[in-house]
């Protein structure tokens, strides 16, 4: 699909017309797309007539690849000069902020003559209009879920000699999560995934390399001397 630039252009018209109608509220001008503003009316008219179009540059920095700056005539006619230059001047006072420069066109300036129209109370809008689409923006989200499985869990026995260890420290060998054994010996340690185990008993520690699939698990440490 094609991006279509019109949009951005229309976009701008309508700003001029709404920025128009705010400052220079005092007039209650009329606006007038794609036209000089017609001298013959006594009612206070803004024409917004496109003039064209140049390439931009941005503050010296090379330039956007398709970024151009859109020239307009923005004429103005009432019944008294003093209502004409009055919303001009309000207009340069409140300059909207998409314009990048706001000119007074003189008398005697040719684009009067190119446009075949006599001279009027008139300045020259030059406006930034990007001619690529925005970048598509991030989807926002708004939901998040998940499923949460148990850890890997290893149970068995602690003996010595045939009988059972109580109060000895299980853990995954070189971390600090332990499990203490009950008075049966037995033990759950969660989070094992066929790591060694390392078994703490008075002051003693040795190490074991469980085989996993094992039902019951029992661990005999060594007696102590």
């Amino acid at each position: 699909m094609h991006y279509d630039p019109t949009p951005a252009f229309r976009q701008l018209e309508t700003g001029f017309s709404d920025w128009i109608k705010d400052a220079a509220d005092f007039a209650k001008p009329k606006i007038a797309l794609d036209q000089v503003a017609d001298t013959t009316s006594d009612a206070a008219q803004v024409g917004i007539l496109a003039v064209g179009w140049r390439q931009a540059m941005s503050n010296g920095r090379q330039a956007r690849e398709h970024r151009v700056l859109a020239d307009y005539l923005l004429t103005v006619s009432a019944k008294s000069s003093a209502v004409a230059h009055g919303v001009l001047g309000a207009m340069i006072v409140r300059k909207m902020p998409q314009i990048e420069a706001l000119l007074p066109v003189s008398q005697d300036d040719p684009i009067w003559g190119a446009l075949g129209a006599a001279p009027r109370p008139a300045l020259l809008a030059s406006c930034y209009v990007d001619l690529t689409p925005p970048e598509k923006p991030a989807t926002t989200i708004t939901e998040v879920r998940a499923t949460f499985a148990p850890s890997a869990a290893i149970s068995g026995q602690v003996v010595q000699q045939g009988k059972a260890v109580a109060a000895a420290s299980v853990s995954i060998a070189g971390s600090d999560h332990a499990v203490q054994t009950d008075t049966d010996g037995r033990f759950t340690l969660y989070g094992w995934s066929g790591q060694a185990l390392a078994i703490a008993h008075r002051g003693s520690i040795q190490v074991f390399k469980p085989k996993p699939g094992s039902d019951d698990l029992v661990i005999s440490i060594k007696k102590e001397h």
